[in-house]
């Protein structure tokens, strides 16, 4: 095993920078999708326009929610197969406390709001960091 000339501490620093990077970002996301999942009411959204740019297909829609509030979203999706024609009902899960937080339920079956790929591209470069930290010698 290679020992790199580096401080103990900066070993520590490499292995946990990629989850410390990607948490502030993640854990909103992952709130939202699993309050959805539990708390959620379902409703049928419209969807306004769909195209197909820089490897996505983006897909925006709106629905009413309980108090009769009109709300508009937008869902891009590179790999759920959510997919829709202007004009067509889409089912559409929202929260009854924040009525502006909203999912169609085609993203809702995902295990994670984020992509495969995201999820991939996170865990090769925590594989890399742990690599580099161990190789530093950690315990």
């Amino acid at each position: 095993m290679t020992h790199l000339d580096f401080p103990t501490w900066v070993s520590y620093v490499i292995l946990v920078a990629p989850t410390a990077v990607i948490l502030p970002i993640a854990v909103p996301r992952l709130y939202a999708h699993l309050r959805l999942k539990t708390k959620g009411t379902k409703a049928a959204g419209t969807c306004r326009s769909s195209y197909f740019a820089k490897g996505s297909f983006v897909l925006h829609y709106s629905y009413e929610d309980h108090k009769g509030g009109l709300h508009f979203r937008r869902a891009k999706s590179d790999d759920f197969g959510l997919t829709a024609d202007e004009g067509e009902t889409l089912p559409v899960v929202f929260d009854p406390a924040f009525p502006r937080v909203s999912r169609t339920q085609t993203e809702l079956r995902r295990l994670l709001p984020w992509s495969p790929v995201s999820t991939g591209t996170w865990a090769v470069a925590q594989a890399l960091c742990v690599f580099l930290a161990g190789a530093r010698g950690i315990g």
